[in-house]
């Protein structure tokens, strides 16, 4: 049995230090993996980050486009009103075109009816003027007459 003591001490060395080098092994991938979980972390944290950036970015798209939908359709709404303004002012237009339009022929008409009893006028007082000149003949062709017949 002394003997196999050193041959038994020697294997138990050997396995020893089999056992410190994966051992030593095991602490280095340990520290490795360590390293890359604190990488990983670290990239983690940085993409949380990222991320809630992106979110509050993303919150403050949805408030400008819900605030320009908003907009938009105050937009439209005012736009529609304008048109049925737009619309009931060229209904108002066309009726006023429509009265202008006859109140103007209107006016034609009495401007010509204007002209013709002018024109009768004139005719009148040409005829006046005869029938006055007649009767202002007449007075003294009778004053003539009336003097003819005292004298007599």
């Amino acid at each position: 049995m002394e003997k196999n003591k050193p041959v038994l001490s020697q294997k138990l060395e050997s396995d020893k230090q089999r056992l410190v080098t994966v051992i030593d092994k095991v602490i280095e991938v340990t520290k490795q993996s360590e390293e890359r979980m604190q990488i990983v972390e670290k990239s983690l944290n940085e993409t949380q980050g990222y991320l809630g950036e992106e979110k509050t970015r993303n919150r403050q798209l949805e408030n400008d486009l819900q605030g320009k939908n908003q907009y938009i359709q105050k937009i439209e709404e005012d736009f529609k009103i304008l048109k049925q303004q737009s619309d009931e002012a060229q209904w108002y237009l066309v009726e006023e075109k429509t009265k202008n339009e006859q109140l103007e022929n209107a006016l034609k008409n009495s401007l010509a009816k204007s002209q013709g009893l002018e024109s009768q006028l004139d005719q009148l007082r040409i005829q006046l003027q005869t029938v006055q000149n007649e009767y202002h003949d007449t007075q003294w062709f009778l004053g003539e007459e009336r003097a003819k017949h005292a004298v007599r």
